[in-house]
């Protein structure tokens, strides 16, 4: 991959670990209040979600750092 297909990458994983996780901190809050079993798989598939992301991102950034 080049170095601005990495950064478009690297930008597009960064703004998506960003919502998801404002999500999961909906998510967390909302759950106290309604349907907390539904909620609570939501909440954990996000949050796995998240990490997914952070292990892209950083996989993304190792390789951008080779490219320069």
């Amino acid at each position: 991959m080049s170095k601005s297909e990495l950064d478009r990458l690297f930008n597009h994983l960064r703004q998506q670990l960003i919502v998801w996780a404002v999500t999961s901190i909906g998510l967390a809050v909302m759950r106290n209040f309604l349907l907390p079993q539904l909620l609570t798989f939501v909440f954990w598939g996000s949050v796995v979600y998240c990490l997914i992301l952070f292990v892209g991102l950083v996989v993304v950034t190792v390789f951008r750092w080779q490219k320069s």
